[in-house]
């Protein structure tokens, strides 16, 4: 009786790594969506009249124009150890919000909040890949 060993070692790998794109993608629109609700209260900015016009530190920014909250994306690629998902904005003063700076402003993060609030959530869908 012959036996005749087949490895699929590429078919595997092209298979969980779409698994994980797949995966990763719904778990980046979970915390995009977690960013962009935390960016919908409306500051008093440009001419609008009551409520505050910043946000208090610690907290997310109000929004004065919509571009911050406008900008924030979400991108899956490969990496260099593998699939990857990336959340941020490309606004140069976003980072400033997010961290404060060294001078005068506050953080008043939106990025690692939503991470942190969804932190349980991801990791169960995650976990979901190798069950």
């Amino acid at each position: 009786m012959a036996f005749k060993t087949v490895w699929r070692g590429g078919t595997f790998q092209s298979m969980l790594t779409r698994r994980i794109s797949k995966s990763l993608n719904k778990a980046g629109n979970i915390i995009l969506a977690d960013v962009v609700q935390s960016l919908s209260k409306q500051g008093r900015g440009l001419g609008l009249r009551g409520g505050d016009i910043h946000s208090p530190p610690g907290k997310p920014p109000y929004w004065q124009t919509q571009m911050l909250r406008r900008s924030i994306a979400k991108e899956v690629d490969q990496g260099t150890h593998g699939p990857e998902v990336r959340i941020g904005t490309n606004l140069f003063y976003a980072k400033f919000l997010e961290e404060g700076t060294k001078r005068s402003l506050k953080p008043r993060p939106f990025l690692k909040p939503a991470l942190n609030r969804n932190i349980k959530r991801v990791t169960r869908l995650l976990k979901g890949l190798i069950k």
